[in-house]
């Protein structure tokens, strides 16, 4: 409780572990989460902060590789705080490690932009689950945002910019060229994370 992120990103501190079957799991520190053996996690973190200042308040959350190898895709959730009316922030992050090494470790970290909250996160009220997944397909992709994105009351078209990584183009192919992710092949079940990350500045004004 009573934590205040700063400008730059750096982890948030969860203090107890409240359910860990078996030994899949350690805390090596207070915002770390390690994994005993190789492969593909599912990491989910719910943040709730509070504000306080009747001022307007912006945090946002990231998983991270800290140690170990593998390929991490993470969201850029981001919570908002507009006013005493509005003073609680949720901050929502996901985070999907493929062919993660055995003792991987992954950070949760949170920022906020120049605005500073009275308050911060509230004691136990925020969470962060690991599950482990077994996708024998998968694809990771970069998007990047369009003038169009930050317009319009109707949802707009986000560019997919590039193909990260894939496992086999035969079950998922991402193009670039027709900004599409095409999944290939019946009865399966798919997990899909995004997130864009803005950053709007006006004079006197600056959000992230």
């Amino acid at each position: 409780g009573s934590q205040i992120p700063g400008t730059t990103f750096a982890g948030i501190n969860f203090a107890s572990q409240q359910r860990n079957d078996g030994s899949a799991y350690s805390k090596p520190n207070s915002s770390t989460i390690q994994v005993a053996d190789a492969g593909h996690y599912l990491f989910i973190a719910s943040i709730r902060t509070n504000d306080t200042s009747n001022g307007r308040y912006n945090p946002q959350a990231r998983f991270v590789l800290t140690s170990g190898t593998g390929t991490l895709f993470t969201s850029y959730y981001t919570g908002y705080s507009r006013d005493n009316s509005e003073d609680d922030a949720w901050v929502r992050a996901i985070g999907v490690l493929v062919n993660g090494s055995a003792s991987a470790q992954v950070q949760i970290q949170w920022r906020r932009d120049t605005d500073a909250p009275t308050g911060g996160s509230v004691a136990n009220a925020s969470d962060v689950q690991v599950v482990r997944i077994n996708p024998s397909n998968w694809g990771i992709y970069a998007i990047g945002g369009t003038t169009a994105v930050l317009g319009g009351t109707t949802p707009n078209t986000v560019d997919l910019t590039a193909v990260t990584l894939e496992s086999n183009t035969l079950a998922i192919q991402g193009n670039a060229t027709t900004e599409t992710v095409t999944v290939k092949g019946d009865n399966k079940r798919y997990l899909v994370a995004w997130s864009v990350s803005l950053d709007r500045k006006s004079v006197g004004e600056g959000k992230g």
